[in-house]
């Protein structure tokens, strides 16, 4: 595992909880070790921009509880949205970040240095 770590693949820990609570066999498992598939929405800075996508995130971040009800990866990113993003960017970090997306992870200081942002 520290191998792959360190090859930087779209690889890491996620927690177990999600299975657990459909009766998945986690073998008593609170993290497991893979790929981290998340799902989201990809757009690029020339058919969004920074403004509107912040804004769509902002919104879903505050209409999340409602989200929640609707699908199994809304619940998960009313758990910890900003943590969704941070996770996601955190498997490819070689892919630049929209600048709405980054004008909000820098709002919740938690930007890193070596992230991109798209242009």
């Amino acid at each position: 595992m520290k191998v792959l770590e360190k090859a930087g693949l779209a690889m890491g820990w996620f927690s177990t909880a999600k299975f657990k609570e459909y009766n998945v066999d986690v073998l008593g498992l609170d993290k497991a070790f893979g790929v981290v598939l998340v799902v989201g929405w990809n757009t690029h800075p020339k058919f969004m921009s920074e403004d509107e996508v912040y804004k769509l995130l902002k919104t879903m971040i505050s209409k999340k509880d409602e989200l929640a009800k609707m699908t199994t990866y809304f619940s998960e990113f009313a758990e910890d949205p900003i943590g969704v993003q941070v996770t996601a960017i955190s498997t490819a970090p070689e892919i630049p970040v929209h600048p709405g997306l980054a004008r909000l992870l820098k709002e919740y200081g938690v930007w890193r240095s070596e992230w991109k942002v798209a242009v």
